[in-house]
């Protein structure tokens, strides 16, 4: 019996050279998107606390040099 869940023998149609077959393959896409998505994310998150941190530090400076 086959360690993957489903049928034992997959059909020559949905298996590839490298004898992955389609649900493999959609296993591997949907982890891909994933990890793209989690990565844009990451970026957007990094983007705006840098940003925020920007702005903060400008308000202080400005802030500092006017009592100044």
């Amino acid at each position: 019996m086959s360690a993957r869940r489903g049928t034992a023998h997959p059909s020559a149609a949905d298996v590839n050279k490298t004898g992955a077959t389609l649900a493999d393959r959609s296993r591997v896409s949907i982890l891909l998107l994933l990890l793209l998505l989690v990565t844009a994310c990451r970026s957007a998150l990094t983007g705006l606390y840098a940003s925020a941190l920007h702005a903060s530090l400008s308000q202080s400076l400005t802030g500092a040099l006017s009592v100044a």
